[in-house]
């Protein structure tokens, strides 16, 4: 079973932590842990995520966005990415681990999750959607 699992974004101040979040709220018995591909480090949760994940219930506190290694792509059982670019990206870091590298939205018909950041309340509320879409059908997977 997976004991360790990342999730990739860009900036891991939206997208990825709010998927790491919502896999633990969905009861993923795992590690999870998120990086950026061009973190904004030391930076926490957007302040929009951060609404629309309050909203929902989900515990956000805590997160420091910090920037995705090799290692830490080794050390993960599965990666998760949000689309088809950071998937090339990732696998180009650590090309043996290629095929632990899925889409966030693999169970979601292969949905890419666009980045919301610096955009409208309507968009991240629609990240949030998708993500929680995600995160339920991985919950059932796992």
């Amino acid at each position: 079973m997976f004991q360790n699992i990342l999730i990739v974004c860009v900036g891991n101040i939206c997208r990825s932590p709010a998927l790491e979040r919502l896999l633990t709220h969905y009861g993923v018995e795992a590690e999870v842990r998120s990086a950026g591909l061009g973190a904004l480090q030391g930076k926490g949760i957007d302040k929009q995520m951060v609404s629309v994940l309050s909203d929902a219930g989900v515990n956000w506190d805590g997160h420091i966005a910090r920037q995705l290694d090799a290692s830490m792509i080794k050390s993960a059982d599965l990666v998760l990415v949000m689309e088809n670019e950071h998937l090339r990206s990732v696998r180009e870091l650590d090309p043996p681990s290629a095929g632990k590298v899925m889409l966030a939205g693999h169970w979601v018909e292969g949905l890419e999750i666009a980045d919301p950041y610096r955009k409208s309340d309507e968009m991240f509320a629609i990240c949030y959607k998708q993500l929680d879409e995600c995160a339920q059908a991985w919950a059932s997977k796992l």
